[in-house]
């Protein structure tokens, strides 16, 4: 997402030695563009996950999408949904699991009428597989 140009499904690569930004022509699944999303970098792997967000499309909903990117095939692939949509969320990569914590689970605009969720979702890239961590906040 850019505040001047809007939802962008491109990549775009910035060469530190030449300040040069130049956009990736990719392959593989067709993504939407997203705003309030969460990329991590799988260093095992070496692959980008991008999940959730508020998405582009006619209605501009927010998703449960997870989508894989391989930086050195510029590839796009569609993984496992999560079940539970989400923005403004954050996420983390450890021991091939991606964390993922909080972030708004409604569609309103409104900042008054935002809830924040306490959600904590894990995603195990070896098994495609989500799981919902359960945290008690009853003292």
């Amino acid at each position: 997402y850019s505040s001047e140009y809007g939802y962008s499904n491109k990549v775009l690569v910035y060469d530190f030695a030449t300040a040069i930004m130049t956009i990736v022509k990719t392959s593989g699944s067709l993504v939407q563009g997203t705003y309030g999303h969460t990329s991590v970098y799988d260093i095992g792997r070496r692959i980008i996950y991008v999940y959730g967000g508020y998405q582009s499309s006619s209605n501009y909903q927010h998703t449960d999408q997870l989508y894989q990117y391989d930086p050195f095939a510029e590839k796009w692939f569609i993984l496992q949904s999560s079940g539970s949509a989400q923005y403004l969320h954050s996420a983390a990569m450890m021991n091939g699991l991606m964390l993922v914590f909080g972030g708004n689970t409604h569609n309103e605009t409104e900042f008054d009428k935002q809830c924040f969720a306490s959600d904590f979702l894990i995603y195990d890239r070896d098994c495609n597989k989500w799981h919902t961590l359960n945290l008690d906040y009853s003292m």
